[in-house]
């Protein structure tokens, strides 16, 4: 997890403030988180048979919030910023 969370996430997270996300986009997005954990997290070995982890499994082993809601927290983030500068910037004038 640690190589997800420090060279994969900031990678893929790269000026996202700025992005229109389309329901497509949300989806693709988590669709390649959740390929990219089960890859690093592995199979599981039930008896004789492997299967790959459960959503649900890899969530809780990530143990943080999804992407998309990162994104969008990141993009709020960044909008409350933009109108804490106009108003400085207005107080200034």
């Amino acid at each position: 997890m640690v190589i997800y969370k420090t060279l994969i996430k900031p990678v893929l997270m790269y000026g996202a403030e700025t992005w229109v996300l389309s329901k497509a986009d949300d989806l693709r997005l988590g669709v390649f988180e959740i390929k990219i954990l089960r890859r690093i997290c592995g199979s599981i070995c039930e008896g004789v048979t492997w299967r790959s982890r459960y959503n649900e499994e890899l969530y809780r082993l990530h143990d943080e919030t999804d992407l998309v809601t990162t994104i969008r927290i990141t993009r709020l983030r960044w909008a409350g910023h933009i109108v804490r500068m106009k108003i400085i910037y207005n107080k200034f004038k």
